[in-house]
């Protein structure tokens, strides 16, 4: 069977990406109304956002993935963040185990901060706050810049007990805050939750020569990293913790094929 080159960031993983979420409506929200736009959460059925092909990744030049069966063929990545060709399929992997640990609400929090560093603690205060009031249960979360530019706010994954509106709002110290319920969609080979990644996911360029603006500024927000978690958010099936990579890997469990790294012979 003759090679195919597929291009796409859902190959070059290979992944496959996920529906869009956009702006909910309907939600009851309480706190202070800050002077940025609040973008909430509501997973839509759309890929409309994919792009047709990914520049090859610079630090991987000459070596090839490929596909056992379908003799697919993929380019090699070094998986770094700061890599611009990486980042994509980087943040596609992390929105799949993101899914896959299934989070039961959704939350949204502002004016949490102008920087990582704050933006951090006052994450682990809310958290605090939450268990000292019973709330039990574990979190991801991802950091945003405010599209006025006035801040920062966090968009945040929760598994366990329910929570209201008001009770997140009075743990995040009166700042306007939102949650609502988790859609994940069954409509793709592997499940996403994307959302919070959409900087880096849905402003990319077509054919990107080095890191965009958007994506930047969402790695600097969050100190360098796609997702934050809880110690407990990622569990096997005995309840044992696991970490990220394990998790990327097991939400990719069920699909199928082996891609196997080769290297090209270089024209003489």
């Amino acid at each position: 069977m003759p090679l195919t080159h597929d291009t796409s960031p859902a190959a070059q993983a290979p992944v496959a990406e996920s529906a869009r979420v956009e702006a909910g409506d309907g939600v009851t929200l309480h706190g202070e109304m800050p002077n940025a736009v609040l973008d909430m959460y509501r997973q839509l059925h759309t890929r409309g956002h994919l792009r047709p092909g990914w520049p090859p990744c610079p630090a991987k030049r000459g070596l090839l993935l490929v596909e056992s069966g379908t003799r697919r063929v993929a380019t090699a990545r070094c998986d770094r963040l700061k890599c611009h060709s990486c980042v994509v399929p980087n943040a596609i992997h992390t929105a799949e185990a993101i899914a896959w640990a299934k989070p039961t609400q959704w939350v949204t929090l502002t004016r949490v901060g102008d920087c990582w560093q704050a933006a951090r603690t006052r994450l682990t205060r809310w958290h605090q706050q939450l268990k000292r009031w019973g709330a039990s249960g574990e979190f991801a979360y991802h950091v945003e810049l405010n599209p006025a530019g006035d801040g920062q706010h966090a968009h945040v994954w929760w598994r366990g007990d329910p929570l209201d509106s008001m009770t997140v709002t009075r743990a995040n110290q009166g700042a306007y805050a939102a949650a609502g319920d988790v859609f994940i969609s069954d409509s793709y080979r592997v499940p996403t939750l994307e959302y919070g990644m959409k900087a880096v996911l849905w402003d990319r360029p077509a054919v990107p020569e080095t890191m965009w603006s958007s994506a930047a500024s969402f790695l600097e927000a969050n100190g360098g990293r796609l997702v934050h978690k809880s110690g407990g958010y990622f569990r096997d099936e005995r309840g044992s913790p696991l970490p990220i990579r394990e998790a990327r890997r097991r939400a990719r469990a069920g699909v199928p094929g082996h891609w196997d790294l080769v290297r090209t012979i270089p024209h003489r």
